[in-house]
């Protein structure tokens, strides 16, 4: 384990810094999502509901040693047939981006979810203008399956969304 990054499972006072995170724009335009105004009581039920249906989905948070949480993981959408699930990250302040936070997520995840929980693919949803996200994620193995074109609209416009994938034999 890295002595100054480390990953844990959410955790309800998390709940007040993810909010934050959801409410800043800025810190939205490289997600794919789009941006909307979320009341923290809101979140805070987004939470119950997590911990109540933990099967499925995996949220951790990125932490380091001068900074409690500094990042998002989510491993969603688990299917235990078929072996895949999602990946989801966010590092959630910009200055805290380009820092490696987001590649020791990854790398974590895909050590989880190949050899914890046996898993053969996790896939991903990017953004084709997040030109960094895409770097890393094909650094890491991470395929390009596909082009959702035109199909999030944000700031006034329709951005393709890349469809990626690693399989366990790639890791």
């Amino acid at each position: 384990m890295n002595k100054k990054i480390w990953i844990r499972e959410i955790e309800f006072s998390d709940i007040k810094t993810i909010n934050t995170w959801r409410n800043n724009q800025q810190e939205v335009e490289f997600l794919c999502t789009n941006f909307r105004f979320i009341n923290e009581e809101i979140d805070q039920e987004w939470y119950k509901n997590y911990l109540e249906n933990r099967f499925e989905n995996i949220r951790l948070a990125i932490c380091s040693n001068n900074k409690e949480l500094i990042g998002l993981l989510y491993i969603l959408n688990i299917d235990y047939i078929n072996r895949n699930a999602e990946l989801s990250i966010w590092i959630g302040n910009s200055i805290d981006r380009r820092k490696g936070y987001g590649e020791f997520g990854c790398k974590a995840a895909l050590d989880h979810v190949f050899n914890n929980i046996n898993l053969n693919k996790l896939y991903l949803k990017v953004l084709e203008t997040n030109e960094a996200a895409v770097s890393l994620y094909k650094k890491l193995g991470f395929k390009i399956d596909g082009i959702s074109r035109e199909s999030l609209f944000k700031n006034g416009k329709y951005l393709n969304v890349l469809e990626m994938s690693i399989l366990k034999s790639e890791f």
